[in-house]
């Protein structure tokens, strides 16, 4: 089964779209790749405060 994101109803597991709504339904395997998580950046250290930066 998977789950329509737009209106919540359950649709067989080779829906293209939502038999509730309509809507175009994303397949588990296409959402995973969707939602990576992203590693936060880390910042250089210039040893120069904020207020010196202006």
């Amino acid at each position: 089964m998977i789950y329509c994101a737009n209106c919540g109803a359950k649709n067989q597991a080779n829906a293209t779209f939502c038999a509730n709504c309509g809507a175009k339904l994303v397949k588990p395997a296409q959402s995973s790749q969707l939602t990576q998580q992203v590693q936060p950046v880390k910042t250089a250290k210039t040893g120069k405060r904020r207020a010196d930066l202006k």
